[in-house]
């Protein structure tokens, strides 16, 4: 049992053989058109309508900030509970995708 275990342990792990394709590949390639960059303006699109959004939440529902202001433990007035609120909703996922949107990646 061991033996066979061991011989199909082998055939799995040599390496099968190239396919000969004259340069095929090589040619399909090169026929590609280069890579586009990403552009820039499509993040701060994103991070500006994020704000947009964030700042229209923050003045048509003052009930946002009532609701975290009444959690914290500490006296805060309605207004800068929904900002920070909102800013840690917002902040974090923009600052995660432009994070992984970045040209040096």
């Amino acid at each position: 049992m061991s033996n066979g275990i061991k011989n199909i342990e082998e055939a799995l792990r040599t390496p099968e053989p190239a396919v000969a394709d004259d340069d095929f590949s090589a040619g399909v390639l090169a026929r590609l058109p280069p890579r586009r960059r990403r552009l820039a303006t499509r993040r701060w699109t994103l991070a500006g309508a994020a704000c947009l959004g964030s700042a229209l939440t923050a003045l048509f529902a003052p009930p946002l900030g009532e609701a975290f202001a009444a959690v914290l433990p500490w006296m805060i007035p309605p207004h800068a509970a929904a900002i920070v609120a909102i800013l840690i909703v917002v902040t974090v996922p923009a600052l995660f995708f432009l994070y992984t949107e970045r040209a040096d990646r």
